[in-house]
């Protein structure tokens, strides 16, 4: 039993740590090609970028992808990009907690 949940939980935190790196690459890669192609709507977001994350930018960016407003700009690669996103993000979200709740079981048993 502790083997199967200690299996169980290495490979959940292990799906979390892959799937949300990837997330957070395409993230990036949305934010890029947003300020490039994009540039008055990446700058109206307050020019989100890795070193430029204030709490103010991360909200407005989070809002603009949480409301879909990204689609109006008609970039299919930027809806693409977001909507792989928008899936591997809870995805991570999921491991990561059924990690914590295996690690948690395992400490009972």
């Amino acid at each position: 039993m502790i083997t199967l949940l200690a299996l169980s939980f290495v490979t959940s935190f292990l799906v979390s740590v892959v799937v949300g790196i990837a997330a957070s690459i395409l993230r990036l890669r949305f934010v890029s090609a947003l300020r490039e192609r994009h540039h008055e709507t990446w700058e109206s977001l307050g020019s989100p970028s890795l070193t430029n994350s204030s709490i103010k930018n991360a909200r407005a960016l989070s809002r603009f992808i949480r409301d879909g407003e990204y689609r109006s700009l008609n970039d299919t690669s930027l809806v693409r990009i977001i909507n792989w996103t928008r899936v591997l993000g809870p995805v991570a979200q999921f491991a990561f907690v059924l990690a914590a709740v295996l690690l948690v079981v395992s400490w009972v048993y």
